[in-house]
Order: C-alpha cells, then sequence, then structure tokens
C-alpha cells in the first residue's frame, strides 16, 4: 500500500511541478520566451531571482490548475466513488462556497476568485443556469483547461485507460466540448 500511495502522489505532485514550472511562460509566444530566458538546456533556473513581466504568476508557484486538481481530489475523497457529469456539483461546492489557499494571492478564498472565464464557466452553466450537466460544456470557450485537473481521473483509473478516458470524458462534459472535451478524456 505505501508503494501505490507514493506512485499516487507522485503523479499528483508530478502534475503541481509541471504546472509550477510551466506558468511564467504560459501564454507566451517563442520568441517572448527566449528573449526573457535565453535557451533553456537544464534545470538549473538562474532566472528565478529575477523578475519579469510574468513574475506575478510566480516562480515555482502552482497555478489554478493545480488547485482545481486538489478540488478534484476532494470531490472523489467525498463521493468515494467513480465520477460522472453530476459529480460537477460537489466541485462547484468546492470552487464557489469553499476557501482554498491561492498562492499567487497569498490568502485563502474561493478558488472562483482565481479562475480563468473558461473554469468560471462551471459555475455559471451547471449552477446558475441550471443546464443538464451532461452537454453544460457546450458553449464555454473550447481549451484545454479541464485536461489540466484530470490528473486524479487517470490516477483512479490507474491500468485501465479505456475507463480513465470514458470517466473523465463523462466529467468534464460538464466544463468543456469540442477538442477541449477530447483533450480531458486523452490526459486522464
Amino acid at each position: 500500500m505505501n508503494k501505490l500511495r507514493s506512485k499516487i502522489r507522485g503523479a499528483i505532485v508530478g502534475a503541481a511541478l509541471g504546472d509550477a514550472w510551466g506558468a511564467p511562460v504560459e501564454k507566451l509566444t517563442h520568441s517572448e520566451i527566449k528573449r526573457l530566458y535565453g535557451k533553456i538546456d537544464s534545470l538549473n533556473f538562474e532566472h528565478y531571482i529575477k523578475r519579469s513581466k510574468t513574475h506575478g504568476k510566480g516562480y515555482g508557484r502552482v497555478t489554478d490548475d493545480t488547485l482545481m486538481t486538489l478540488v478534484l481530489c476532494d470531490v472523489y475523497k467525498e463521493l468515494k466513488t467513480h465520477l460522472d457529469a453530476y459529480a460537477v456539483f460537489p466541485l462547484i461546492k468546492k470552487i464557489y462556497f469553499e476557501e482554498i489557499w491561492i498562492p499567487e494571492y497569498q490568502k485563502a478564498m474561493p478558488l472562483i476568485e482565481r479562475l480563468f472565464y473558461p473554469e468560471k464557466y462551471i459555475f455559471l452553466s451547471n449552477y446558475l443556469a441550471s443546464k443538464d450537466p451532461r452537454s453544460a460544456g457546450v458553449g464555454n470557450m473550447v481549451n484545454c483547461g479541464a485536461a489540466m485537473y484530470m490528473t486524479p481521473i487517470g490516477v483512479v483509473n490507474a491500468g485501465d485507460p479505456h475507463r480513465a478516458y470514458n470517466e473523465a470524458i463523462a466529467f468534464a462534459s460538464s466544463h468543456q466540448s469540442s477538442y477541449g472535451l477530447e483533450a480531458a478524456g486523452v490526459f486522464a
């Protein structure tokens, strides 16, 4: 059991590390990254101490992607079962009505205050508009947002990629459609 827990922890921490490493360059073009950091050819990040226009995201700080991953872990812990589109309601409760520590702001607050528009759409379409969660992702801005927090679904379905894909598609249909939904399934 300790080996399994270690692997689960490794998957979640690995997702958080990737998020933190990528945050400073998110939405930047190749030429902007090259101008700010030069050629990156090692993990010795001397630029860590330099500030740039991306410093607000923080060097080594996780983003809303990791926070959504942690909230999804809490949803699994609460429901103690596999997820479908209707599992979005415990997720909404956690992102809108409960506080979580937001590293970027250095305080606890509802996660929805930190989310990007397509992730705020989860609350808008499922809670405020009362859409059927199985199709509530239709109309949202299509992006990779849902894929970015699917690690727990992959972990819960480890060894069964078909089930991981299907569960991610079922759950993320409350958030995304089109290739954004497909990305969530593939990532899980």
